[in-house]
């Protein structure tokens, strides 16, 4: 072949020359197909491919007469990637399943020759022991002829010497438990050091198979059960030790799927009068796996990945589920600090990991990962109420601060999911408490939401000056932080004020006397429960309105930060907030708020108070917009103006509710009908505040204010042309059309005397 490629590269030079003779002859020149690289040495492939493969032994296939037809481009990546499943089955798994049915068929003989006497307790022992010296002396001589067919039989020996060693002390007692453990000791170093000198997880795989499969297989009917315990333990030594210097993880995997799965099997035949010996044992595997997923990558300093952390956690899960299955019953006040104890091992693990130079930093922080879900297991199984929502918040801030000194972004997302945890729980169950006895402040409910109120506004600030080791995911993270600690304030500030007024309900002495039968009916009900509920009615006045000024009160707060800060999104955030308060006044305490009619007295009452105080929040906002323009954003151009016609909104909504309780409770105390007062006064209102709105347009010299002024001054008077025409009374009626003809004669003649700037309003050249 590589002389074909020879001949064609000279012919193709021999072409080439011709072709620059022949140059300007005016002859033709000669076409010949160009071969590429990729096809010239596409036979030397076909050829190779051809020929015996060396590892398959000198079998090779023949090509079939499809794959032939196959362009090479197409074919070569095919046969690269097809897979003999002759050759694969045939020179590894027969053997491999072969050797394991090899020892499970040794376990089931030896329990069948124990149920049926056949063979004395010695000599069953000692024809296992001798088979797997056997199948260990034909892996050994097999070893160096056909590694791949002796890998298994070593193993199988292995397993069947487990199943003899356990025979003789645990079925038999032909032993002591301390020689049978010795030679089950020898077992594991046997297996761990033949695992190593072949480099065979499948030596590794069989043999801590067989090790598992032996109690099962030979029955649970041991005179001291808990010696299934220290067997277990012995075992996941020889495991620890070929973890140790090999990094299989399936052999890891296996070995602890088959210890817990083992002691899960037994725990109900272990003795529950001493479970603290028990859990030693436990404690004692737990460490061992915790050596075979993580001593490994300290000794050698290699990188793990999530493998690996599967294995850390499937470790700690499975002695906690013990544990928890064992000792909860009579220890369950102990579980809060034994979740601790896992989370400060952890921690300890972890800085073992960071204090050898050279471990790669994963290590730790799979550790600390593991030590961070015990430390929340640990909270609520320790601590109670109020301090759960407090430690996961302070757990939150600090794995966030820990994870900006790693650094490492998975750390901080599991604070953010403690914090997120803290505020779900205080939301839920910290914010309900017992109104009997009730104090604003000085609760138990209180110093729980500041707590975690200030572990938020740590975290923001922490993410606020670490902004440039942030994720992709993490850039608006330290403003929602902040957003949810302003949320959480006006959260408590809210439930503290819900609760006062509705502790004051239940201290009202009429409530006591409403469970007695006899109180009812007897004549002074009707009386007293009457004063009940105007005290009643008072109180959730009370609560209504406070609840409006303080959160007018809170976004004024939150604009007044926005401004200084020059923060758009926080300014946002305050016109958000103040926008409930406004809305609320309007359509809830509006109708609501019931005043008592007899003792009402107009501007002078809580509710008028608590619009001055909305009022007064608009327009300072309005005045901060204004007095800031150069820092606003283009979406808040109109911004200034909208507060405005909030402020003239909310002002003639609540005049005129004051008209209306006027005139209510006017009929209340006189007994007379003042309908048609009330109209008309509506009509005058509406009508003088429109006029006072045009004027103050034409002194400011103002389209848009104007304009306004124009629209509110049609509603009252389409209410007099359209309502009050047919509802009024004659006076009232008279006098609704002198007054308002009067104030538009009034405003004609303003509107004439400047005629100039009505001009400019009309033809568009507005200010």
């Amino acid at each position: 072949v590589q002389e074909a490629i020879q001949n064609l590269s000279g012919l193709q030079n021999r072409v080439s020359r011709m072709e620059v003779s022949l140059h300007g002859t005016g002859q033709p020149l000669l076409q010949l197909p160009v071969a590429t690289t990729s096809e010239l040495a596409a036979p030397n492939q076909e050829v190779a491919a051809a020929q015996p493969s060396d590892a398959s032994g000198g079998t090779g296939r023949p090509r079939s007469s499809v794959m032939r037809a196959i362009p090479p481009s197409i074919r070569l990546p095919l046969e690269r990637f097809s897979i003999d499943w002759e050759q694969v089955l045939g020179k590894n798994w027969f053997a491999i399943i072969g050797s394991l049915a090899l020892a499970i068929g040794a376990g089931f003989f030896l329990k069948l020759a124990f149920d049926n006497d056949w063979i004395g307790p010695i000599g069953r022992v000692a024809l296992g022991i001798a088979a797997g010296i056997s199948m260990l002396g034909f892996g050994e001589y097999a070893q160096a002829r056909v590694p791949i067919w002796a890998k298994p039989v070593t193993a199988g020996g292995i397993g069947i010497l487990y199943l003899s060693i356990y025979a003789a002390f645990g079925l038999f007692q032909l032993i002591s438990p301390l020689i049978a453990f010795l030679f089950l000791a020898l077992v594991v170093c046997l297996s761990v050091l033949l695992a190593l000198r072949y480099e065979s997880l499948v030596i590794a795989l069989l043999g801590i198979i067989g090790a598992f499969l032996a109690p099962i297989l030979l029955g649970r009917d041991l005179p001291e059960p808990r010696l299934v315990l220290v067997y277990v333990l012995i075992v996941d030594l020889g495991i620890l030790g070929v973890s140790t210097f090999r990094h299989w993880r399936w052999f890891t995997l296996v070995g602890m799927l088959g210890t817990y799965g083992l002691f899960a099997l037994w725990l109900d035949h272990f003795d529950t009068t001493a479970p603290l010996l028990v859990e030693s044992i436990f404690v004692g595997v737990f460490l061992v796996f915790v050596g075979t997923t993580t001593l490994f990558h300290i000794i050698w300093r290699r990188a793990p990945d999530p493998t690996d952390m599967s294995l850390m956690t499937l470790n700690a899960l499975g002695f906690y589920a013990l544990t928890f299955a064992l000792l909860w019953d009579g220890y369950e006040i102990w579980f809060g600090l034994i979740s601790l104890s896992l989370a400060l091992f952890y921690v300890l693990v972890a800085c073992a990991a960071i204090r050898r130079s050279g471990v790669p930093p994963q290590v730790a922080l799979f550790a600390l990962a593991i030590s961070v879900v015990f430390l929340t297991v640990a909270v609520p199984l320790q601590l109670s109420g109020h301090w759960i929502s407090v430690a996961w918040a302070v757990e939150g801030t600090v794995l966030i601060w820990v994870g900006f000194q790693l650094p490492r972004w998975s750390m901080r997302a599991f604070g953010l999911g403690a914090l997120a945890l803290a505020v779900f729980r205080m939301l839920i169950f910290d914010t309900p408490v017992d109104l009997s006895g009730f104090t604003p402040v000085l609760n138990e409910r209180f110093p729980t939401f500041i707590a975690a109120i200030a572990a938020l506004s740590v975290a923001s600030y922490v993410y606020c000056r670490e902004q440039e080791r942030l994720e992709g995911w993490e850039q608006h993270v330290a403003i929602t932080l902040a957003g949810l600690a302003n949320f959480i304030t006006l959260w408590l500030l809210t439930a503290e004020v819900i609760a006062y007024f509705d502790s004051r309900v239940l201290l009202q002495p009429f409530q006591v006397l409403l469970n007695d039968p006899e109180f009812v009916s007897s004549a002074r009900y009707n009386t007293e429960s009457g004063i009940y509920r105007i005290a009643a009615q008072s109180l959730e006045n009370g609560k209504l309105l406070t609840l409006t000024a303080m959160w007018a009160f809170y976004a004024l707060g939150i604009l007044a930060i926005g401004s200084a800060k020059r923060s758009a999104p926080v300014r946002w955030a305050g016109l958000g907030m103040l926008s409930i308060p406004a809305i609320k006044l309007l359509l809830i305490d509006t109708f609501e708020v019931r005043l008592a009619p007899l003792t009402f007295l107009p501007i002078a009452n809580f509710q008028f108070l608590v619009f001055a105080i909305v009022l007064g929040v608009i327009i300072l906002a309005a005045y901060l917009y204004r007095r800031n323009e150069e820092q606003l954003t283009n979406r808040e151009a109109y911004v200034f103006q909208a507060l405005l016609v909030s402020a003239n909104v909310v002002t003639i909504w609540v005049f005129s509710a004051e008209a209306i309780r006027f005139f209510d409770s006017q009929e209340a105390k006189l007994g007379a009908d003042f309908l048609s007062a009330m109209h008309l006064t509506l009509t005058v209102l509406w009508a003088v505040y429109a006029i006072g709105i045009i004027g103050t347009g034409i002194a400011r010299q103002s389209s848009r204010m104007r304009l306004a002024g124009m629209a509110l001054l049609a509603v009252p008077v389409a209410k007099l042309f359209v309502f009050d025409i047919f509802l009024l009374d004659k006076g009232y009626r008279v006098a609704a059309f002198v007054i308002l003809g009067g104030l538009l004669l009034a405003i004609g003649l303003v509107y004439q005397r400047y005629s100039r700037a009505i001009r400019g309003f009309l033809f568009g050249q507005r200010r």
